[in-house]
């Protein structure tokens, strides 16, 4: 549940409408999607992300939100980040990887901070209620033995992949 109690930080959200259409349509997918934290459209989440816009400050604002809120999603979220980490040695390295080992390390302010700009399109309830479970999802310990088995799991992949395995060390240098 929400904690109504903290400090009021809140950031003032994004008026969409003076967006174009494209990108506010994507905006409110990504907000739907970190609202409604429904299970049966995790992978509609997983696949949205690699075709986020990716400009100028889209990182802290967009994409870093929307990773880390995979987060929220429990053990199921851990499966999509590793599979986004398959899917692109980029992502293993600098989007999807890094997520894997906060949970894994079990690092709650830096999941917490990752999605501090959702809040920008999100109203404050929704934002409150992601940022619990992702917080909470990060100090659970079934969770991060989980992540750490995913860690291993992409580090392998890599490694063993001789198609792949050019890649290993930017995976490894994102990953650290």
């Amino acid at each position: 549940m929400a904690d109504n109690s903290r400090p009021d930080n809140y950031l003032e959200p994004l008026d969409l409408s003076k967006w174009n259409e494209k990108d506010r349509k994507v905006m409110e997918r990504v907000r739907d999607l970190l609202t409604h934290l429904n299970p049966e459209r995790i992978e509609e989440h997983r696949t949205l992300i690699p075709t986020l816009p990716d400009g100028l400050g889209d990182f802290e604002h967009l994409i870093g939100p929307t990773v880390y809120a995979l987060l929220a999603r429990g053990k199921d979220g851990l499966t999509a980040l590793y599979q986004l980490s398959i899917e692109d040695a980029h992502s293993a390295a600098f989007v999807s990887g890094p997520v894997l080992v906060c949970a894994a390390i079990k690092n709650r302010r830096k999941a917490a901070g990752s999605i501090h700009f959702a809040q920008r399109y999100l109203d404050r309830e929704a934002y409150l209620r992601l940022q619990d479970r992702v917080v909470a999802s990060c100090q659970d310990l079934e969770t991060s033995a989980e992540a750490k088995r995913f860690v291993s799991k992409l580090i392998s992949h890599y490694a063993s992949d001789p198609a792949r395995r050019h890649r290993l060390a930017t995976v490894l240098g994102g990953l650290t």
